[in-house]
């Protein structure tokens, strides 16, 4: 959701999540019709939080279409790094043939005490997304 609490979809429903969603690809898209819109959601690596999200817009009568991309973040921890990455890979896929859509990968993070660990992550999660391309 955003806009919180209004527009919490988990505690209000879509209804007006989804006009917040609109109001603002809406205002992208009169402004200037090239621009590309994101829908930027966390935890990329969650395929059911994405399908809930994506089709509870899509229920409430959102305006999907106005959405290009499908925006992603992760933030995975030193033991899961790895399954976080392939589970984000597989959702990228996922979303792309479900919903016709771009995925992007917009933003990673990693704790920076284990720099070693974060390199490695880092280029595991570069290789592994740029093949949903």
């Amino acid at each position: 959701g955003m806009l919180w609490p209004t527009g919490k979809a988990s505690l209000n429903g879509f209804s007006s999540y989804a006009k917040f969603i609109d109001a603002g690809s809406n205002a992208v898209k009169t402004f200037n019709s090239n621009i590309e819109t994101i829908l930027h959601l966390s935890n990329g690596n969650n395929n059911s939080l994405y399908r809930w999200n994506i089709d509870g817009l899509i229920n409430s009568s959102s305006d999907f279409s106005r959405i290009d991309i499908i925006g992603m973040s992760l933030y995975p921890q030193e033991y899961n790094w790895i399954s976080m990455v392939d589970d984000t890979y597989m959702n990228m896929l996922d979303m792309q043939s479900r919903y016709n859509k771009d995925v992007m990968l917009v933003e990673v993070g990693y704790p920076n005490d284990r720099p070693d660990i974060s390199f490695q992550f880092l280029i595991y999660m570069i290789e592994k997304t740029k093949l949903a391309g």
